[in-house]
């Protein structure tokens, strides 16, 4: 068996998600760590364990844009409400 068989039959890490947020303010990062954010960005947390910041990945804007994760303030966001039309 060659090496780019291997590729096929790796099954993707699945990333643990806490929720879809929202960004209610502006935060500018200050360090490296940190994702700057306005409002009404849309966030997927993936860890809350921090009683003050939680660990976001920014939903792009296309399908190629890659924007690294970071640290938000959790006062900054909050949960997106989502309807069904469906009953």
């Amino acid at each position: 068996m060659d090496d780019s068989s291997l590729f096929f039959k790796k099954k993707p890490a699945r990333m643990k998600t806490i929720g879809i947020y929202q960004a209610i303010y502006d935060y500018e990062a200050q360090t490296a760590e940190e994702l700057t954010i306005h409002s009404g960005d849309t966030l997927v947390i993936t860890d809350d364990s921090d009683p003050d910041w939680w660990f976001a990945h920014p939903k792009p804007l296309d399908t190629f844009q890659e924007i690294s994760p970071g640290l938000v303030p959790k006062t900054y966001v909050e949960p997106v409400i989502l309807y069904s039309f469906y009953y």
